[in-house]
């Protein structure tokens, strides 16, 4: 199994109200991508962080294989989901492993 690890920043300016919605926006478009990528079988997606955090939304997903996660990366659901993060966000920091 491999472990995917994102975490992301919110863009400088973003009012609180608009951290919040965006963050369900892209929280919604990203949980929704399991049963549709293939080799996928957990996504969660997190924008409540404590305050000794670093980043603002951490994202957690779970890949059958390493060639699961690759076909994730190209995929048009996710590529359409992650438009929508990149959009706020800012700092992104990735952990891929496996266990």
């Amino acid at each position: 199994m491999i472990k995917h690890i994102v975490a992301w920043n919110y863009q400088a300016g973003l009012s609180d109200a608009e951290k919040q919605q965006r963050g369900e926006q892209a929280k919604e478009a990203l949980e929704a991508l399991p049963g549709v990528v293939p080799g996928l079988t957990s996504l969660t997606v997190s924008l409540a962080p404590l305050d000794s955090s670093d980043r603002a939304i951490v994202l957690e997903a779970a890949f059958e294989t390493p060639e699961a996660l690759d076909v994730y990366a190209g995929h048009s659901a996710h590529v359409a989901a992650a438009a929508i993060i990149t959009a706020f966000t800012t700092g992104r920091v990735v952990l891929d492993y496996e266990v």
